[in-house]
């Protein structure tokens, strides 16, 4: 009877290809997943009214992440829109404050921001990706539910930014 042996190098490269299979697995997940919500925000800012003393809309992003990065200005480039989005990346939440119309606080920067309700977010609407932050502050906090990506809105956050949102943009939203 012949037996099968297996080769330990077959298994060592196996083993790699699997790696490599599942890693990149996450980042294209994760790069589609970065996708749609850049989309999202980009939908957003149309049923904000923003004030009228800029003919551009800042998305400000708390991360220095260049495949994010390059995600939002892919977009910025192809969407129109009454007023230019102009994409800016920060590393401090004080100066990304300054000079942002909507802030997108990434889930990896989410430490920085723990309790949003204490930082005047004047004029700015602060978006996040980590669980519970809409009940810390958050203007709008993206969550899936079901396998599905959806966004909470907390009301009071949206008030204490001085913005109004439309009110079909609440009705998509998960009251926080």
């Amino acid at each position: 009877m012949k037996t099968n042996k297996t080769n330990p190098l077959s298994l060592v490269f196996f083993s790699l290809c699997l790696l490599m299979a599942f890693s990149s697995y996450g980042k294209e997940r994760s790069a589609k997943e970065d996708r749609v919500k850049s989309l999202v925000i980009f939908s957003i800012t149309k049923y904000v009214q923003w004030p009228d003393d800029d003919n551009e809309i800042v998305i400000g992003i708390l991360s220095d992440d260049q495949e994010l990065l390059r995600t939002f200005n892919e977009i910025a480039s192809q969407r129109s829109s009454a007023r230019k989005i102009v994409i800016k990346s920060f590393s401090s939440l004080e100066n990304a404050l300054k000079k942002s119309d909507l802030l997108f606080i990434p889930h990896e920067m989410s430490a920085a921001v723990e309790n949003i309700s204490e930082i005047n977010t004047q004029n700015v609407l602060i978006v996040t990706e980590k669980e519970g932050l809409a009940k810390h502050g958050s203007a709008i906090n993206f969550v899936t539910v079901d396998g599905k990506l959806r966004f909470e809105m907390n009301k009071k956050a949206v008030e204490r930014s001085g913005l109004r949102v439309s009110s079909k943009l609440a009705e998509m939203a998960i009251e926080v």
